[in-house]
């Protein structure tokens, strides 16, 4: 191992131009205009894959193709790995919030010391990436890998992965294995790697409360007030289960809400509100529809005004 860890720290450099060649592709599968430019994401991995010596393929589906990849020099006798993760990425808006192009990657000096920041670096072509060379530093030092190696990429994880189900399905022999890999997870913390295992799925709820019919400020309906309470309770932060949460103000949102950054800047918003603007890409509601509770424990609405609860969280393994 010794020697594999020197082998790819020896050519690093070519290592990060081989990222940024990929992170420079704007793979944006939830916009049909960069469809080609998900399909040419694709092709670099195929091709990529194959120069490392790899039997590579792109998989076509009704909608963007997969890549399906396979590196069995291990033996027959060797464990089969399954490799998944995605060449997508996500939009960059709003664009005003870059400091660089975010197709355009960077190295740049981070409070941690040097960062890489384009779109996709950590979500997921990084990770995608990085596992490639480890691949490539195992086949130049060793020959051959440790295991029996299927790769398998998808390109529209970011939008809901309408075409896995397919593609699961037409490559159903190809991709069957003794351990699946997921690139597409979190560390502990900035400086601790974290291997997670036994995932059950991804569960995510949405619920839509409404504001009395009559004047004034209305409280929650008994029954919206007991199902939709806890939901806010946990996306504050009471309990702390829940990894990820958007909520959405229906009624006006995209002309009123602000970033809850912004909210968090004034005095009167509550205190647990405030700790989540260390969270991003969370939002809060437009401020003319909802009010909180201090304890954001519950809320209350405004007359007909509706509102939007969606969280997603990953669910943890039996114990």
């Amino acid at each position: 191992m010794e020697q594999i860890l020197k082998h790819i720290d020896d050519h690093l450099d070519a290592s990060v131009q081989r990222l940024f060649s990929l992170l420079r592709i704007p793979s944006i599968s939830a916009q049909p205009a960069h469809a080609q430019d998900c399909r040419q994401a694709a092709t670099w991995a195929r091709d990529t894959l194959a120069e490392m010596g790899f039997a590579a393929r792109l998989s076509e589906t009704a909608g963007l193709p997969g890549v399906i990849a396979t590196h069995h020099g291990a033996g027959p006798d060797a464990p089969h790995v399954l490799f998944y993760g995605h060449y997508d990425v996500q939009p960059a808006d709003p664009l005003n919030l870059w400091e660089s192009d975010p197709f355009d990657p960077q190295l740049v000096d981070g409070p941690r010391g040097k960062r890489i920041v384009g779109r996709g670096a950590v979500d997921d072509k990084g990770q995608v990436v990085s596992f490639f060379e480890a691949c490539r530093a195992h086949l130049a030092v060793n020959g051959k890998l440790p295991v029996r190696l299927t790769v398998l990429l998808e390109g529209e994880e970011e939008c809901g992965s309408p075409s896995l189900a397919e593609l699961l399905t037409k490559e159903k022999e190809a991709l069957a294995a003794d351990f699946v890999l997921v690139a597409d997870t979190n560390m502990w913390n900035f400086e601790t790697p974290a291997i997670t295992t036994s995932l059950r799925g991804l569960a995510g709820t949405a619920r839509v409360a409404k504001g009395a019919r009559g004047g004034g400020i209305s409280s929650f309906r008994s029954d919206t007030g007991s199902s939709t309470a806890p939901i806010v309770g946990d996306c504050c932060g009471t309990t702390g289960r829940t990894s990820t949460a958007v909520l959405h103000g229906i009624e006006g949102f995209f002309r009123a809400a602000h970033p809850l950054t912004k909210i968090a800047a004034e005095p009167s918003t509550p205190k647990k509100i405030r700790a989540l603007s260390r969270i991003r890409d969370v939002w809060a509601w437009a401020e003319d529809s909802v009010i909180f509770n201090g304890d954001c424990t519950a809320l209350r609405i405004k007359p007909r005004a509706a509102v939007r609860f969606e969280t997603s969280f990953l669910c943890p393994p039996r114990s």
